[in-house]
């Protein structure tokens, strides 16, 4: 009987030393959780992306601060570390510091990556945050402070140009500024693009038809210049018309300024305009992107 006693007794202590132990233990975690919710601090929303050299698309980078609204500007400076890149592969707005207003709690920058025809690989931009004009904690607070630097990767788009790698089944948009008839809009087509039998040539076999024009069909040939990577496709004239019974031409085009074809991943454009052949008047003006499959 004494001897269960002192058993059960002992089991009480035990657990009573353990449950202390759990309480002690709980309090230390709260105490870190609410020093961590107390804490101010800033950070990238992202910790980076990967952007191709070519998208012509600029990128806003965005900080965001946590903790109390300050009564003015708060001033984020950041290190710039770039890897296989320099000046003419990208942009940023504001490069070193960033601001975000007296009373608000992100502010942006804007990266554009700048494209070329050279084969030399990704480019890699790191945005290291550096120091604050207030007391605030880099990145998420904790050991990692995860988020203080943004990594903006450039992915090249340039390979050896080899015309055959041309060839296949495309996806091809339209955008059209004007149309005859039409609303100004875009037309989402297939192609097929084969070889040309002249030099650096190649053939949209159902050019007219992917273009929908009052059911039209026939090929015509596109041209790459080897060395520019410009993109042409030759004057023509498609005999039809249209309900007021002006006859539609075809006149050359050639990819903007700016719009550079992929040799990675075959990707050109082209432009062109519609014209009326009875008076000149330009009827469609378009511009068509070709997407390899």
């Amino acid at each position: 009987m004494f001897y269960q006693e002192d058993r059960s007794m002992k089991n009480i202590r035990i657990k009573s030393k353990y449950f202390l132990f759990i309480l002690l233990t709980c309090s230390a975690c709260f105490d870190e959780y609410d020093a961590t919710l107390n804490e101010s601090f800033i950070h990238f929303d992202q910790p980076g992306v990967t952007v191709a050299e070519g998208s012509g698309e600029t990128y806003e980078v965005t900080v965001t601060m946590a903790g109390p609204l300050l009564s003015s500007d708060l001033t984020l400076n950041y290190e710039i570390i770039t890897e296989n890149a320099g000046d003419t592969n990208f942009e940023i707005s504001t490069p070193g510091t960033l601001v975000i207003p007296a009373g608000e709690i992100t502010g942006s920058m804007t990266i554009t990556p700048l494209d070329n025809e050279d084969i030399d690989g990704d480019k890699i931009i790191t945005l290291i945050m550096s120091s604050t004009s207030a007391d605030l904690t880099l990145g998420f607070p904790g050991p990692a402070n995860q988020n203080s630097q943004f990594v903006f990767n450039i992915a090249d788009d340039d390979c050896e140009f080899v015309l055959a790698d041309f060839v296949g089944t495309y996806d091809v948009v339209i955008t059209s500024e004007t149309s005859f008839q039409n609303p100004a809009g875009i037309i989402e087509a297939q192609s097929n693009v084969t070889l040309g039998a002249e030099a650096n040539t190649l053939v949209d076999d159902n050019f007219w038809g992917s273009r929908d024009f009052d059911g039209a069909t026939g090929a015509t040939t596109i041209t790459i210049d080897p060395n520019t990577l410009d993109v042409t496709i030759p004057g023509q004239q498609r005999a039809y018309f249209n309900s007021s019974g002006l006859e539609r031409s075809f006149v050359q085009g050639t990819q903007d300024p700016g719009i550079v074809i992929s040799t990675c991943s075959p990707t050109f454009t082209v432009q062109f305009d519609l014209i009326r052949t009875s008076n000149g008047t330009i009827g469609n003006r378009a511009i068509m992107v070709y997407t390899k499959r």
